[in-house]
């Protein structure tokens, strides 16, 4: 009986084993032909007129690619693996890493074009050239300029997300909390600040700021203004979730112990609000990103030669974009996919959150 068993397990697995042997091999075909096409895309098609066929070719090998490694993971792991997400996370994780260490990475110059009178303008990307994503107009190396201004974008982000939390939270908690006079003030005000489009609040308050002088002013300047028009959002989520968690048992016993509305606020409903809202963080981040990339841009945000992904595009102008596609696609492809990779990893947080519940504490 044991034997038959175990014939009839080994007839079951061997299909599935089977498969996977072929998807792991369909997966390396897939990624190898996928950079084939994208290493011919950069650095074999050359001609600003093939721009098109450049496109299709590069769009092409990310997709092929991506359904390689995806096969090639799941293959080798004999069982389903979010590979997008894996992506998304290691995309961030090395952005933030390059960012972090710019300064000690072989790149070129960046910033100074009297240091770059030998290059020429406007070379185009060739994977292992000095220059791998190519020159802009003042001869100066794209790969560097988006590192550095990935600095410039994930700081800015980061405080705006992390002073709208701060102050939004104990808020919208407090105005649940309370109710009644309290709570309809804090309703006004958000109700006015999101009656005005985000992006004419921003060029205000950017024009009251004026424009930024250095990387530390910028990212202040910008990180308080993006947390100024990000702050209502916080406040209703924080109102919202403080809504449902204060007809809980924790907060009953914690006014049974004579707890204040304050201590209630901090000790009991925060913790939870804040893990809630912060499931959103990262969602809010991408969002804050775009919205600094438009502010630079319009001309708002910091100044070249100090690079950051919206100046750069509008550096390249509308003239480079017939001309050297690759000035604008270069930044505005490392925005697209760091903000592709924080809303796929935010929305897995989000998931994780909801099936995960929420911190009790008992004053």
């Amino acid at each position: 009986m044991a034997s038959t068993t175990t014939l009839a397990e080994n007839v079951r697995t061997r299909p599935g084993l089977a498969w996977t042997s072929i998807r792991t091999w369909i997966g390396v075909a897939e990624t190898a032909l996928g950079v084939a096409l994208d290493y011919v895309a950069i650095s074999v098609i050359d001609r600003s007129e093939s721009a098109p066929l450049r496109v299709v070719f590069v769009l092409a090998g990310l997709v092929l690619a991506r359904r390689g490694i995806g096969d090639l993971v799941c293959g080798l792991a004999k069982r389903e693996v979010d590979v997008g997400l894996w992506l998304s996370v290691g995309w961030l994780v090395a952005l933030v890493v390059a960012a972090t260490l710019a300064g000690l990475l072989p790149f070129s110059d960046y910033i100074d074009p009297s240091k770059s009178l030998t290059v020429a303008q406007f070379m185009t990307p060739n994977l292992f050239s000095a220059h791998p994503l190519g020159t802009d107009g003042l001869s100066l190396d794209l790969l560097a300029r988006c590192v550095y201004g990935a600095r410039v974008s994930i700081l800015t982000s980061a405080l705006a997300v992390v002073l709208s939390v701060a102050v939004g939270v104990p808020i919208g908690a407090l105005a649940a909390l309370r109710g009644r006079a309290f709570d309809h003030v804090v309703n006004i005000l958000t109700d006015s600040m999101l009656s005005v489009p985000a992006l004419v609040l921003l060029i205000a308050l950017a024009t009251i700021a004026g424009r930024p002088k250095s990387v530390a002013a910028a990212v202040l300047e910008d990180g308080i203004g993006l947390a100024i028009v990000t702050l209502p959002t916080v406040l209703r989520l924080a109102r919202s979730f403080t809504s449902k968690l204060i007809s809980e048992e924790f907060v009953f016993v914690s006014r049974a112990l004579g707890a204040t509305n304050t201590r209630i606020v901090l000790h009991d409903l925060t913790p939870n609000v804040l893990l809630s809202v912060s499931s959103y963080a990262l969602v809010l981040a991408a969002v804050l990103i775009v919205a600094e990339g438009s502010l630079s841009f319009l001309g708002l945000g910091l100044q070249p030669p100090q690079p950051t992904w919206g100046n750069m595009m509008a550096q390249a102008g509308i003239s480079d974009l017939s001309l050297h596609p690759f000035a604008i696609l270069v930044p505005g492809t490392f925005m697209f996919l760091t903000v592709f990779s924080l809303n796929r990893v935010g929305e897995r947080a989000r998931s994780a959150f909801a099936a995960g519940g929420s911190v009790v504490s008992v004053t």
